[in-house]
């Protein structure tokens, strides 16, 4: 079952006990968990009531990870994840933020960016992932929203950048099919 933005925002306020000083990421792939998503999110909402300097959210799906489950292993499962989270890290800057916001999905926060930017970003990502040489070749699609344009509130944001993303996932595009 998928939750709604406003649900996982809820959970994300239940204590982490492991995480007492709030530094919290996924453990797996080194990223932040929604939970801090949801602050950086809140701060640049702020921030930009104050600068006016907008920022996007890139919304990204790995594709076909329960095929890969299925058909590999959970620990090649495992894996991917970490390949999508490496490639994150190396394409975000100081100022931007990687995390997980699902089993398969993760966002990125760009601090003033643009949409076009933002664009860019995950193309390098998408391009970057797909000319891997591991074993098994990954996919993403990815969805791009920007503050205020597509979104004034957080849950808006993240569905704008979903509806995106969905798009982007029936777009007629080459991806790469996992070998059963």
């Amino acid at each position: 079952m998928k939750r709604s933005p406003s649900d996982l925002r809820t959970l994300a306020r239940v204590p982490n006990e492991r995480n007492a000083k709030g530094i919290a990421l996924f453990a797996l792939a080194q990223l932040a968990n929604y939970r801090r998503l949801v602050e950086a999110l809140d701060a640049e909402i702020k921030r930009y009531s104050r600068s006016h300097s907008p920022f996007a959210i890139v919304l990204l799906d790995l594709d076909h990870l329960k095929k890969i489950n299925d058909s590999r292993g959970h620990l090649v499962g495992s894996r991917a994840l970490c390949r999508l989270a490496d490639i994150l890290r190396l394409h975000s800057r100081e100022i931007d933020l990687a995390a997980r916001y699902g089993g398969d999905e993760f966002v990125l926060v760009l601090p003033e960016t643009t949409t076009q930017s933002a664009l860019l970003v995950a193309q390098r990502i998408s391009d970057r992932l797909r000319n891997e040489s591991e074993d098994p070749p990954l996919s993403v699609s990815t969805g791009v929203a920007m503050y205020p344009f597509d979104g004034t509130t957080l849950d808006e944001l993240l569905i704008a950048a979903d509806r995106a993303l969905y798009r982007d996932k029936s777009s007629p595009k080459a991806k790469f099919h996992v070998p059963l």
